[in-house]
């Protein structure tokens, strides 16, 4: 699908609103379409999260603390009797994953080439929201004046009418 096209129309809204309401220079409607588009915040929340993710990427996992009742018996004379046997433990500990240093760099590297990938699409969203943003105002200033001429040309026809006749 063409990201430029889905673009073109909700600008061109914009500016035809605009334009209606009230005269917008080239530069104004260039402003507020980098400003007031829900896309660009969409990508730069993206990419400030990203960048959060980077410090977090190659931290050790969070330890475990786990806990248990160990040799309880469970058949025989002295079922589910603590004290019957001397074996019978209650384990409590933390347990704690040190994955593989490499892994750990791996992960920090694929966080910072998301963040640049984040980054180069909020440069390539800017940029498109621009272009059609310019795009769909060149549009309309120029049908606007070609509606301009054709009404003067129609009033001119007008007064040549009576003349035909």
């Amino acid at each position: 699908m063409n990201w430029k096209i889905c673009w073109l129309v909700p600008a061109a809204l914009a500016a035809a609103s605009a334009a209606h309401a009230q005269p917008i220079t080239y530069a104004e409607a260039l402003r507020q379409a980098r400003e007031e588009q829900p896309l660009i915040e969409a990508r730069e929340l993206q990419v400030e999260a990203n960048r959060k993710v980077i410090g977090t990427a190659d931290e050790l996992p969070d330890p475990v603390l786990g806990g248990g009742l160990v040799n309880a018996p469970v058949t025989g004379p002295v079922a589910y009797e603590l004290n019957g046997t001397e074996m019978t433990m209650l384990q409590v500990g933390i347990d704690q994953d040190i994955p593989n240093l490499a892994k750990r760099h791996a992960r920090r590297g694929l966080a910072v080439s998301d963040t640049n990938v984040s980054q180069a699409r909020l440069t390539m969203a800017r940029r498109d929201v621009v272009l059609a943003a310019g795009q769909s105002w060149i549009s309309l200033h120029f049908a606007q004046r070609r509606m301009a001429l054709a009404q003067v040309a129609q009033e001119d026809l007008g007064a040549l009418v009576p003349v035909a006749r």
